[in-house]
Parts: structure tokens; C-alpha cells; sequence
């Protein structure tokens, strides 16, 4: 059973990396900056503690390949149905972003086991 979030400790980036070795016991970089495979994804996670925020990325597709009906719909997204979750270019790319605060993310919320 998981402790309701108020019992909780703040997430840090320790706790993440321990997180992070049990998805991936492979996962490279340094606190704070951390490559992971995931479901045969590459992943990029990304924490500012300075501002509480985490941030996990992945390359859905080349951006030069996009028509301006794909492009829009990434934008409605961004807009009314993703929460956490966006899009965004970059370095000619489209890519998937999970921006959450970081000190608020849960066992529960990264999808991790407590056991």
C-alpha cells in the first residue's frame, strides 16, 4: 500500500535515480541529467531543483516530415487534452514531454513499485 503523498517525503533527485535504476538498471548521466531506455524508447530526464521541476523527453518523429495538420494538432493538444504531458520542436524534431514539479512526484505518479 502507498502512504497518501502528505506522508510522503519530497521527491529529490536521488529518490529519482533510484526510480529511474529500477526502469532502467543501465541509465546513464549524473544527477539531475539521465538517459534511460524505456519500452524500447530512448528517454531524457531532465531536473531543476532550484525550481522544482522534472522533466522526461523522448523523439516522437523528425519535424521535417510534419504537414501543418499534424503540427496543429500537437498545438490543440498542448492546449486542451495533455495535462502534464506536451509537444514540442527541437533540434528538427518533435518530441513528447512529461513536465511535472519535482517534488511532488510519487511512487504512484512515475509509475514505480513501493515494494
Amino acid at each position: 500500500m502507498v502512504a497518501p503523498a502528505y506522508f510522503l517525503p519530497p521527491m529529490n533527485n536521488q529518490m529519482l535515480a533510484a526510480l529511474l535504476a529500477r526502469l532502467d538498471g543501465g541509465f546513464s548521466g549524473v544527477p539531475g541529467r539521465w538517459n534511460l531506455q524505456f519500452g524500447g524508447r530512448a528517454l531524457y530526464c531532465l531536473t531543476d531543483g532550484t525550481h522544482d521541476r522534472m522533466r522526461v523527453m523522448t523523439v516522437v518523429s523528425g519535424a521535417d516530415g510534419l504537414d501543418a495538420a499534424e503540427l496543429s494538432r500537437c498545438l490543440e493538444a498542448n492546449f486542451d487534452r495533455a495535462l502534464d504531458a506536451r509537444y514540442c520542436l527541437s533540434q528538427d524534431r518533435l518530441w513528447s514531454a512529461f513536465i511535472h514539479p519535482l517534488g511532488a512526484l510519487t511512487v504512484s505518479v512515475t509509475g514505480g513499485t513501493t515494494g
